[in-house]
């Protein structure tokens, strides 16, 4: 995680950084020349109303799976502050035409059409056919997707250097976002195929082995299934995932995310994934109280190093 501002690369402690060095990143970015901004905003952030005062030209509504009960305690509020960044579009006082880009293949998308002021125009997408921006016909190579775009009244073939479903969804809210701020598709749409692997987002790690290894940041059940299924498509003879869970964080999650594992993984790896201030036995995803949930034939459990050297016969994906 980090934030770029023009050239410069500085590293990022939060997602969405507190309310003064928020606006001091922000002020960097004027100085710089820069002309545009783009931020994640996190549950955290609008909860503790790090961001109040800003008003955005668009804003990007992707998915809601579990994540931070710890802090939140519910979905629902969950949801609830994920809501914020839409719901105060309306009431914008500079910039009073806003654009909301809304995920409707996601249930709590079509939740949140609902919420948003009439006043701000409002673009869906996704791949279902009621989508204002839709993608369909997508394939998966080790190297990237390439899907059909159906949008404005015209179809356009995008090639992506990521691979994954999710990705392709992810990617139409970007060009979406984009023609919403004036770029055309056409140019979008050509960028978006020049543009580089994301670290730590289904990336490509390069060996010249008879294994391929991607890294992926995926900390929920959603995103580690979505991460495997994805691995899945690519059709390897042995799928390994070496995954962990956090200390200090949403205990619920993790035998859900063990499940996950068990469910599309061949061989699981599990390891302390920065404990905090948690006891490394206590941050694994397989407590006591959860090893019932895993059935695999084949279970490795490690610390550090994760991985010993191993004989490999033919060809296997790593994640």
């Amino acid at each position: 995680m980090r934030y770029e501002i023009g050239e410069r690369v500085l590293p990022a402690i939060r997602t969405t950084p507190e309310s003064l060095d928020l606006q001091e990143l922000l002020a960097q970015i004027v100085n710089a020349g820069c002309k545009a901004a783009a931020m994640e905003v996190s549950s955290h952030a609008l909860a503790q109303d790090r961001t109040r005062g800003l008003e955005w030209n668009v804003a990007v509504f992707t998915n809601l799976t579990q994540d931070h009960l710890d802090f939140h305690g519910t979905m629902k509020s969950y949801f609830e502050s994920k809501m914020k960044l839409f719901t105060g579009l309306g009431s914008q006082k500079r910039k009073r035409k806003p654009t909301a880009i809304v995920n409707i293949d996601d249930r709590y998308g079509e939740q949140l059409l609902d919420k948003i002021d009439k006043r701000v125009a409002v673009i869906t997408y996704g791949m279902g056919m009621r989508a204002d921006f839709r993608a369909s016909n997508y394939r998966v190579e080790s190297s990237g997707t390439s899907y059909q775009l159906d949008a404005r009244g015209k179809s356009y073939l995008v090639r992506l250097p990521l691979i994954g479903r999710f990705n392709v969804t992810n990617s139409v809210a970007a060009l979406a976002a984009a023609n919403a701020l004036g770029i055309s598709l056409r140019d979008a749409v050509f960028s978006l195929g020049r543009s580089p692997q994301v670290p730590g987002r289904l990336e490509l790690v390069a060996a010249k082995r008879q294994f391929q290894v991607f890294v992926d940041y995926a900390h929920t059940p959603d995103a580690l299934g979505n991460v495997l299924k994805t691995l899945r498509e690519l059709d390897p003879h042995r799928l390994i995932a070496v995954f962990g869970c956090g200390g200090n964080r949403d205990r619920q999650k993790r035998p859900l995310m063990a499940e996950t594992v068990d469910r599309h993984a061949d061989y699981a790896i599990i390891t302390s994934d920065n404990p905090r201030k948690e006891i490394r036995t206590r941050s694994s995803p397989r407590s006591k109280r959860d090893s019932d949930r895993l059935t695999m034939k084949k279970l490795s459990i490690a610390l550090r190093p994760l991985i010993a050297p191993l004989s490999w016969h033919g060809r296997a994906t790593l994640f």
